[in-house]
This record gives C-alpha cells, structure tokens and sequence, in this order.
C-alpha cells in the first residue's frame, strides 16, 4: 500500500478491525508500505476497511486515515489440510459405487477365504470346492463401496460470531474433504442463496483447496431450510439457526453438524453431532452414507 504523494508521506502503520480475524505486522524485510497477514482464522476476508497512518520523512506530521483497499481479499487455508496425510476408512457396511479398498457389502470381488457363518451363502465359490479333494469350503468376499459424492449443505444463523462460524465450518470442510478424496469420493457444497441454489465440487485436493475459501463468496439466507438443505446427505447448521423449529425438524432427520457460534443451542436434533475438534468424522460420514 502506497499514498498518492510517496514523495512527501510513507505508509507507516496498518491494522485490520478486530472483529476481523487477522492482524497486518509490519515486514521487516519488505519495501516500505509492505505487510504481512497474520491470520488467527480460517476463511475468507474480503470488502474491510483498515486503519492506516501515514508521516513524512522527518516525522513531525502524522494522519490516520481509514480506507478500503480495492481487490483486497485474504484467503486463509485451514489446518485440516495442512495437516499430515492418514488411512481413513469408512465403515464397510456403507453403500455406493466407489470401492475403497476393503471388505464390504459391494458387488466388486475383493479376495477369496474360508467360508464362515457370517458371509452370505450365496458367494461360496461351489465350482472350487467341487475340484478340492479336503473338505475347505471357500467363499468369495465382497468389497466395500460408497457413493460417488457426498453433499453438504450449510446453513448459517442469522446472529452469532460469524469470524468463529466461517473458521469452524471451513476446517470442518477441509476434514471431511481430506476424508472423501482419499477414499476416491467428491465432496459437493450447496449454499441456499436468494438467486437460488449455488454448489461447489471438489474432487482432489487442489480442488478442495478452491472449495473451502471459495464457498465464502456465495452470501447464504440466514436458517434457509429449502431445496439445498432437503437434498443434502449432511447439514452444517449455526448453533443460533437451532432456535428455528424448520431447522430443528431437519436435524431430527438429516445427519448434521452444529457449530457453536451463538452459544450452545438448546436442545439437539436425533441426528445432531457438535462439530469440534475431536469428532469422529470417520464414523459420522459412515453413519450419514447409510442413513
């Protein structure tokens, strides 16, 4: 950042409101007028008016000015896709048409093993046990599938913290993104907005990165229960949308996640998880593919 007469004033300082989510500290090692980003949140930042404070050479004179840099957008990657890649494993009793690489319910042949009493009798591989001469019987195991996709759909609140809503909700998005991808499904998120409904796809990781920012630009209708929430696998709902009874009748059939943005809500639909830190994603996916 520059002012118009660099010949008689510098940019000296530059600071963000705090309601903001991230600071400016000034780059020791940049051009005068540069800033690093300090970012405490995850998401995206866009259309904020900064603190500014100009001086002149000498510093004898000193404005502060407030102003709204144009193109000015800060995109802040969450932690779950830094994080280290691990194994994740859905259920094996979960459906679809993408196999995973273990044993499951689905129509692709995954191996060949004794036969036991809790595989169907239908896979027993009778032509192999005819040509034996012992008495083994061996039956074909089944892989594991699940669906191609799965949609999420978010619905934010009308009041609360929207710094703690964006950053919960893009980090929840990088987890169960990093989930999905690895397992060789798309993760698809839907945003009820007042031109109708808008959805992102991402199907690798360079792609989830685009999805976890770029759903910010899409402006969402606060407790919106409409064709985006009806046709969605998973919900993320702002703890404050919880007071909206249409809200609430949705948790009590649709799996979702609830961020703590506006206090914990009063009371929790059938199929309503907290999302934190420490929720089993892994078993809430699983439990959301066979629903």
């Amino acid at each position: 950042m520059v002012s118009k007469g660099t010949r008689w004033f510098t940019l000296e300082s530059a600071a963000a409101p705090e309601s903001s989510g991230f600071a400016l500290g000034h780059d020791p090692k940049g051009a005068p007028g540069t800033f690093a980003v300090v970012a405490d949140y995850a998401g995206r930042y866009e259309r904020l008016e900064l603190s500014v404070g100009f001086a002149d050479p000498l510093g004898l004179f000193r404005r502060e000015e407030r102003v709204k840099p144009q193109n000015f957008t800060v995109e802040v990657l969450p932690l779950s896709i830094l994080a280290s890649p691990s194994r994740s494993m859905l259920f094996a009793l979960t459906s679809g048409e993408t196999p995973i690489g273990s044993r499951g319910s689905g129509q692709e042949f995954y191996g060949i093993e004794q036969y036991g009493g809790a595989i169907d009798s239908k896979d027993i591989l009778w032509r192999r046990v005819a040509k034996t001469s012992d008495e083994a019987i061996v039956s074909r195991v089944r892989e594991a599938n699940v669906p191609h996709s799965l949609r999420v759909c978010l619905i934010e609140g009308a009041d609360g913290d929207k710094t703690v809503w964006m950053d919960t909700v893009t980090e929840g998005l990088g987890r169960i993104g990093m989930t999905l991808i690895r397992l060789g499904m798309a993760l698809e998120v839907t945003v009820q907005t007042r031109d109708g409904v808008v959805s992102q796809v991402a199907t690798t990781i360079d792609e989830l990165v685009e999805l976890v920012v770029g759903v910010w630009k899409e402006r969402g209708v606060p407790e919106a229960v409409g064709d985006a929430a009806m046709d969605a696998d998973v919900v993320i709902v702002s703890s404050g949308a919880m007071k909206n009874q249409e809200v609430y009748s949705l948790s009590e059939s649709k799996s979702t996640l609830i961020v703590l943005d506006a206090g914990r809500p009063v009371a929790l639909g059938a199929r309503s998880r907290i999302l934190t830190d420490d929720l089993g994603l892994e078993g809430f996916l699983s439990w959301a593919v066979v629903r």
